[in-house]
């Protein structure tokens, strides 16, 4: 009943434009677009859903070479949990949902935000004006252990 109900609430959030926060969470299979965007293939459903995680900035694929790497690390982490990823929409932004990612294993026992790790990573930071703080200590965690873009080799 859950799957068929992310179903169509997906395809009524499509058609029907900006997302309302009632709506209820989409869980499934995910793959990195950048750093801080996913697609995610919603369980029981054929069309992937475009999600950006809320109160991160990653660099962009254009910028070489910290893009790909910031999707590559993405990618490298949802490959290695083996996991799916369950988004919590928080609104739209332009064409695609803004959302709390993280990434769930099927008992649920254990929860890893997505953002988090990004920026854990060093290969994103905290857009403050959303997420009020939230992964500050992640991000200096990062910058005083050179990770990222945050390495010292690219300053010198």
């Amino acid at each position: 009943m859950l799957k068929s109900f992310l179903t169509v609430a997906l395809a009524v959030s499509v058609l029907a434009g900006p997302v309302r926060a009632a709506e209820k969470e989409i869980v499934g299979k995910a793959v990195a677009l950048d750093g801080a965007t996913l697609r995610v293939t919603p369980d029981g459903a054929k069309k992937p859903v475009t999600v950006r995680i809320s109160a991160v900035e990653a660099p962009e694929m254009s910028v070489w070479p910290w893009g790909p790497r910031a999707r590559g690390t993405l990618d490298l982490f949802l490959r290695n949990y083996d996991s799916r990823v369950a988004c919590t929409p928080k609104g739209q932004d332009e064409l695609m949902l803004v959302g709390q990612c993280r990434m769930v294993a099927d008992n649920r026992e254990q929860e890893l935000d997505v953002g988090a790790i990004m920026v854990r990573s060093g290969y994103a930071v905290e857009n403050r004006a959303v997420g009020g703080g939230v992964y500050s200590k992640a991000e200096v965690d990062a910058w005083r252990n050179n990770l990222g873009v945050w390495a010292k080799f690219w300053a010198k």
